[in-house]
C-alpha cells in the first residue's frame, strides 16, 4: 500500500430515505470514463473498481443497478459526476490484506459498452473500448475483437493509421490508460491490405507469432494470420 494516495482515488454516493442522507465512500482503483461533456455534467463510466466493507460495496452495488450517480475524487482525474448507464455487468469478490481482521470486499462494475468490447462477444461493433493505449495492445484487442489477421510487427502502422483518420480517441483514467477506437474491421482490413501492397507491412515465411502483451490484459482468443 506505499504511495496508495497516488493510486487510489474515492468514489462517494448519498443514498436519500425520507428526506435524509447516508453518504457511502470507497476506496477506488481503477476507472474508465468518457470525458465530461460540459462543465457540471455527469460523465459516462466504463468501468469502476472500488472497495471496501460489506455494507459500502452492497450500497454501491445496488446503486449501479439503479444507474444512481455517483461522485469521484481521484489522483490525476478531474473531480466529476460519473453514471454507467443501462445493462451493467458486476462483478464482486473479496481479498484479506494482512493486519486487517475483517477482508476486504471488492466490486467491479462494467458498462455494456465495454462488456461488448470484449473478443467473445458477437456483438457488431464500430466502437471499441480499450483499456491500454500500447500500440501492440490496441492491434492485439482489435484483432480479437473483430477477428482480424494480424501481426503484433503491424501495430505501429495500424496505430497511426487510427491516428492521422482520427479514429481514436483518448478517455479519462485511473489505473490505466484508456482508449476508445472509432473503426470497423471492414475499415481496418482496407488500411493492412494496403499495408500488404506498399510494402510497408510484410508477412514473415515462419508462422511463429508472439504477442507481447499484459497477460492480465490478454484475451483468450489470438489473432490469427489466415487471409
Amino acid at each position: 500500500m506505499k504511495n496508495a494516495h497516488l493510486r487510489i482515488g474515492q468514489l462517494e454516493f448519498t443514498k436519500w430515505t425520507q428526506g435524509k442522507g447516508t453518504r457511502f465512500s470507497v476506496s477506488l482503483d481503477r476507472l474508465i470514463a468518457e470525458p465530461v461533456p460540459s462543465q457540471g455534467a455527469t460523465a459516462t463510466a466504463h468501468l469502476i473498481s472500488v472497495f471496501g466493507n460489506d455494507s459500502e460495496i452492497a450500497a454501491i452495488a445496488a446503486a449501479v443497478s439503479c444507474q444512481e450517480s455517483f461522485r469521484i475524487e481521484a489522483p490525476g482525474v478531474p473531480e466529476m459526476r460519473i453514471t454507467l448507464g443501462e445493462e451493467i455487468q458486476n462483478f464482486r469478490s473479496s481479498f484479506s490484506v494482512p493486519g486487517w481482521k475483517q477482508p476486504f470486499r471488492h466490486l467491479v462494475a462494467l458498462s455494456k459498452a465495454l462488456a461488448d468490447s470484449r473478443p467473445e462477444t458477437s456483438v457488431e461493433l464500430s466502437r471499441v473500448i480499450l483499456v491500454d493505449r500500447d500500440p501492440t495492445f490496441v492491434l492485439f484487442r482489435l484483432a480479437g475483437t473483430f477477428g482480424l489477421p494480424a501481426l503484433p510487427e503491424w501495430a505501429t502502422f495500424v496505430f497511426s493509421q487510427l491516428q492521422r483518420q482520427r479514429r481514436i480517441e483518448s478517455l479519462i483514467g485511473l489505473g490505466c490508460s484508456p482508449v476508445a477506437v472509432n473503426a470497423t474491421n471492414e475499415e481496418i482490413l482496407v488500411w493492412i491490405g494496403k499495408g500488404l501492397r506498399q510494402g510497408t507491412l510484410h508477412i514473415p515465411d515462419e508462422n511463429n507469432i508472439h504477442w507481447n502483451v499484459s497477460k492480465g490484459l490478454a484475451p483468450e482468443h489470438r489473432p490469427s494470420l489466415k487471409f
